[in-house]
């Protein structure tokens, strides 16, 4: 059976074992390697407590988050202050997160938030949006078709996996903190090699997020997106032009990005992803390479990316596409037709493009190997095949 997607930690598993899915929720921090953006003023007050507050222009803040590389993150947001209103690009995994942004956008002006824009329908990104349906009567959220229908079947049908198996994932990232132990992705049933302090703040992280998440959910109402993308939409604000995007098939089958031109910000969602592509069940890598052609060629002077800090130019643009693109070469190598997706998949090899990805961090490696490995060969194959995967 094809696998789901919920952008959180897999709901399909019992006990020990996790299955390798692409869009979970997590933390991709680079270390400020790559060129960042200028911080802005920190926020007063308390107003930030689980993210940063990062100027990119006039009007113009990157909410990105401080969590460490964890199982579990809330998603990054771009904040549009325009003349007479905002638009916000992404909210995050709980209504009591995204309320702390709202906080931190009152601290910079009065004015009402528009439009709140999903990139694509995982919960990190859009399960905190009914924060601004009652902070804000007459907010309107923007999405593309497939991100609507994904909304209210997929998002509820993973969540409600996700709610069932959570008590049991908690358990397992305790055992290993209470163990000191890492998560072995070679064989998650098995306590992995000793836990270092950036595995151990891993770990409590993905508890804080998970119990935050399952304390929240029941009282959470989904909201659905009354205003539909299908190509491109384009919003004038003065001189402001603000252009959703639609990709289509990307990251997910509908994802959307933000391009403000005269700024040169993209706000790319998980199309673009801190350290960890996020290959989605639904992914499609051969579109996605192609999407990531189309936002190379905008040319962005600052990227916001779904998770991970803001990057300059378009590096990571071309880093992605490059190890997308070479999933693909690989996956088509090892294939051959009417052969199986296990048969396919024990001969695409990727430990060079894990240890590329993960520099030598123990956390990247085993976020890499769960969640971007076997479904990205998944869309490969699917892809050659034209049939699901089992």
């Amino acid at each position: 059976m094809a696998r789901q997607s919920t952008h959180l930690i897999d709901p399909g598993l019992a006990g020990a074992a996790w299955r390798a899915l692409g869009g979970i929720a997590i933390a991709i921090g680079l270390a400020a390697g790559a060129a960042s953006a200028a911080q802005g003023p920190s926020c007063a007050a308390g107003a930030c407590g689980g993210f940063d507050w990062q100027a990119l222009g006039d009007g113009l803040y990157a909410a990105i988050r401080r969590e460490p590389p964890a199982l579990l993150e809330h998603a990054n947001s771009l904040v549009i202050v325009n003349d007479t209103d905002v638009i916000v690009v992404d909210s995050q995994m709980t209504v009591a997160a995204t309320r702390e942004l709202i906080r931190a956008i009152r601290r910079v002006t009065a004015k009402p938030v528009r439009y709140v824009v999903m990139t694509h329908w995982h919960d990190d990104h859009a399960f905190g949006s009914a924060a601004y349906v009652a902070a804000y009567p007459g907010v309107e959220f923007i999405a593309s078709a497939a991100t609507r229908a994904d909304l209210e079947t997929l998002g509820r049908d993973n969540r409600r996996q996700f709610m069932a198996a959570l008590p049991g994932e908690l358990r397992l990232m305790r055992h290993h903190l209470d163990a000191g132990t890492a998560l072995d992705w070679r064989d998650l049933s098995r306590d992995g090699p000793p836990l270092d302090d950036a595995g151990r703040r891993s770990l409590e992280s993905g508890v804080r997020q998970a119990t935050e998440y399952l304390a929240q959910e029941p009282a959470t109402r989904p909201v659905s997106p009354e205003v539909i993308v299908d190509g491109e939409l384009v919003l004038y604000r003065g001189v402001r032009e603000i252009r959703v995007l639609c990709l289509g098939a990307a990251h997910t089958r509908g994802d959307v990005v933000v391009w403000l031109p005269r700024e040169g910000v993209l706000a790319a969602g998980d199309v673009v992803s801190g350290i960890v592509p996020m290959a989605a069940a639904t992914a499609d890598l051969a579109a996605w390479s192609r999407a990531l052609d189309r936002l190379g060629a905008l040319a962005p002077r600052w990227i916001v990316p779904g998770h991970g800090p803001v990057e300059a130019g378009t590096g990571l643009l071309q880093r992605t596409k490059l190890l997308l693109d070479t999933v693909l070469e690989r996956t088509a190598a090892a294939y051959r037709p009417g052969a199986a997706w296990s048969e396919v998949r024990s001969r695409v090899q990727l430990d060079d493009l894990r240890q590329q990805w993960s520099a030598g961090d123990a956390v990247r490696e085993l976020l890499f190997a769960l969640f971007f490995e076997d479904p990205a060969v998944e869309s490969a194959y699917r892809h050659l095949s034209g049939s699901p995967t089992s």
